[in-house]
């Protein structure tokens, strides 16, 4: 039996090929990645003189960071940890390769830094549009002066892709959602002005699968980016059925307490019309890869 059961239907690859799929790329999308952002939020609970908490969780590090400091101290310390990250470097180098060669016209981002970016960039035939939401009033405003980063009017195609930025980038501080109360800020703002999207993102997640990679089911930064697009969910008019690539969020227990879990995860995203591939993103990316590649090495000797 094969490992992911909507790689084995060939619609899914199909349309993958013809731009029909927007991929989500979570804070966990790799090991490294995970790594990255446990060490961070175990950092800032230190810094901040409350390590009486014992979670990993970065928002809420992240608030503990701001109380102790102010907002601006936990942006800081992300552009000292992500800003000048190289994907040459890395162990997941090829993981964000292949994402880059499905080409794809729009890649969503909810981490901070630039990798899908940089991926994106190495295929020097294609130029990648950064863009962010204009989640709060300074961002909004910036919206309104014209900046080339909360462009409205932005376009995009398999040569030209976008990488929307959705919780920000460490680039642009005022961007970033990283506490919890942000997060709710973020939702409020989303919701009061919802013209702050660009329609052509708006239409992306109404119109092709939307295929999550990398996230928990928890994860306050999962849940917002759930309520923020349920409507493009829901209302999509082309797809029945979204995808997303994730483990069970369980770290201990036994066969049965594993799939219950497992069965708990699957009903509760199939109320946003999301299908769950149990297993690793990762995978699933070299998975798809191969697919593509044996597709389109079959249409070119056809």
């Amino acid at each position: 039996m094969a490992e992911f059961s909507i790689l084995e239907e060939q619609s899914f690859p199909r349309r993958v090929l013809k731009g029909f799929c927007t991929p989500i790329l979570g804070p966990e999308l790799t090991t490294v990645d995970s790594e990255d952002r446990v060490s961070t939020a175990q950092r800032w609970f230190c810094d901040s003189g409350y390590d009486f908490d014992t979670t990993s969780e970065l928002p809420r590090a992240g608030e503990y960071l701001t109380v102790a400091c102010d907002r601006l101290e936990p942006r800081l310390q992300l552009e000292g940890d992500y800003g000048n990250l190289k994907l040459e470097s890395r162990k997941d180098k090829n993981v964000y390769a292949m994402l880059a060669d499905f080409q794809l016209p729009l890649y969503v981002c909810t981490s901070y830094h630039n990798l899908m970016q940089q991926a994106l960039e190495a295929d020097r035939i294609r130029q990648p549009n950064l863009q962010l939401l204009a989640w709060n009033d300074t961002l909004r405003q910036k919206q309104l002066r014209g900046d080339k980063n909360y462009d409205l009017a932005v376009q995009a195609s398999p040569s030209h892709p976008v990488v929307m930025h959705w919780f920000g980038q460490v680039h642009d501080p005022e961007s970033l959602v990283i506490t919890e109360r942000e997060y709710m800020d973020f939702l409020f703002n989303i919701a009061a002005f919802p013209d702050s999207i660009p329609p052509m993102i708006d239409a992306a997640l109404s119109r092709t699968y939307v295929l999550f990679l990398g996230f928990r089911l928890f994860d306050i930064h999962f849940q917002t980016l759930l309520r923020s697009i349920k409507k493009n969910l829901i209302n999509n008019q082309f797809v029945d059925r979204h995808i997303a690539v994730q483990f069970v969020d369980i770290e201990d227990g036994d066969d049965k307490q594993r799939q219950d879990a497992e069965d708990y995860l699957k009903r509760y995203l199939d109320q946003e019309k999301i299908s769950v591939e149990v297993g690793s993103p990762v995978s699933f990316i070299a998975a798809l890869h191969q697919k593509l590649k044996e597709a389109a090495d079959g249409a070119a000797t056809a």
